[in-house]
């Protein structure tokens, strides 16, 4: 806090829960003063981290969204009639619509997802102008990927930026991350723990942890034995 006080860069907090983003905004709050606090921090999951500060500043710069977007969420209604359309039109078993939200680009469907199902339901996604949480990833870093004045504006913005639950991080989280690394004017503190990764089945690879750590040549002589 003491590095950002008195410039125009900020601290980014990125954690997987929204329950962790209102401990943590709660908290900084009641340190910091809620003005403060919101123009020094920015607290959210990846998704919202992506979403803010890469994919809705520059979603005219891809053909599918050049005239907007819709974000769906699982509890809405137009997404689960896409899903219900899918899974008629593909005969599934109805069973398959509650995996629907673990569809990644560039990995296998689960079992009871045909690869010609979830080519189907990205189509759909796209023709109506929609994206899904992980859609939010996925083309987060395609922007990146694309632009490299993007990070470079990322790192200017972020001194530090803080991960959590690491060992469930994807690979095109980490591909965000390592363009805003490549830029030098970031640290970074992530914590994880290889042996408690549970997000397999949704992308997370918790080899990446070790990689990214070597990439930013750090420290690994730190441990938490507790919860604080």
């Amino acid at each position: 806090m003491d590095e950002v006080k008195d410039t125009t860069r900020r601290i980014g907090c990125i954690t997987y829960t929204k329950a962790a983003v209102n401990e943590i905004q709660y908290r900084l709050s009641r340190h910091l003063g809620r003005d403060e606090f919101e123009d020094k921090f920015d607290v959210g999951t990846i998704h919202s981290f992506c979403l803010n500060n890469i994919f809705r500043p520059n979603h005219w710069r891809l053909d599918a969204f050049r005239d907007g977007f819709d974000v769906l969420t699982p509890d809405d209604e137009r997404y689960k009639e896409l899903i219900a359309s899918v899974i008629d039109e593909h005969s599934l078993d109805g069973r398959a619509s509650e995996n629907f939200e673990l569809l990644f680009r560039g990995r296998p469907p689960p079992y009871n997802i045909t690869a010609a199902a979830a080519s189907d339901y990205w189509h759909q996604l796209e023709e109506n102008n929609y994206i899904d949480f992980n859609g939010i990833i996925y083309y987060a870093a395609r922007l990146v990927e694309a632009n490299t004045f993007l990070s470079a504006g990322l790192a200017a913005a972020f001194a530090w930026l803080l991960v959590d639950e690491f060992q469930d991080t994807s690979e095109y989280q980490v591909q965000i991350l390592d363009s805003i690394v490549s830029h030098h004017r970031t640290k970074f503190f992530i914590v994880g723990d290889p042996g408690q990764s549970i997000m397999s089945f949704a992308g997370g690879r918790p080899d990446l942890m070790a990689d990214f750590a070597a990439q930013i040549d750090a420290r690994e002589d730190g441990g938490l034995s507790g919860n604080f």
